[in-house]
């Protein structure tokens, strides 16, 4: 059964634009097949997924992310 979906106050949507030469992508494209992506944004995302678990954004000097409890 899925999720019911949260209110609309209580929605959080990012939208997150990325700019990519061309000779660029299909390096990213080959990466994303061997991380079994079908797309180079569902391959993006996964990439922020892990960064945001494994708190690397400190390294950048992005402050870190407030957690939910």
């Amino acid at each position: 059964m899925p999720k019911p979906k949260l209110p609309d106050e209580e929605r959080k949507e990012m939208m997150l634009r990325v700019r990519i030469l061309r000779k660029e992508v299909m390096i990213i494209a080959n990466q994303a097949k061997k991380g079994n992506c079908k797309s180079i944004s569902q391959y993006i995302r996964k990439l922020i997924a892990e960064d945001v678990k494994k708190d690397r954004f400190a390294d950048c000097g992005i402050p870190q992310l407030q957690r939910r409890k």
